[in-house]
């Protein structure tokens, strides 16, 4: 690193709020330049999953989904609805 050039290292920086009463969250990660931003949205919870042919039920509680190449206004209405505890605004946007 230290004979690495300043313009060879990149960082996407990532934001992360969580909902401690539903133990659901969502973090946000944004690449590409200053002027063309994109961003990925990670929304967990738990959630309960079947498994064996249905017949069995697990709760897995940091169950992830994402979704990439969305905007800043995407981003932001990801936030704004898990403030207000939105779970089917995030579970429509970013995966059941």
């Amino acid at each position: 690193m230290t004979t690495a050039k300043q313009d060879d290292i990149y960082y996407s920086p990532s934001f992360e709020v969580e909902n401690i009463e539903s133990k659901s969250g969502i973090v946000i990660t944004a690449v590409g330049t200053p002027n063309n931003f994109e961003f990925s949205i990670f929304y967990k919870r738990p959630k309960i999953v079947k498994q064996f042919f249905g017949l069995i039920e697990k709760v897995i509680e940091n169950y992830s989904t994402d979704i990439r190449s969305q905007t800043k206004n995407d981003a932001l209405d990801c936030i704004k609805a898990l403030l207000r505890n939105d779970m089917g605004f995030l579970s429509s946007k970013v995966g059941q």
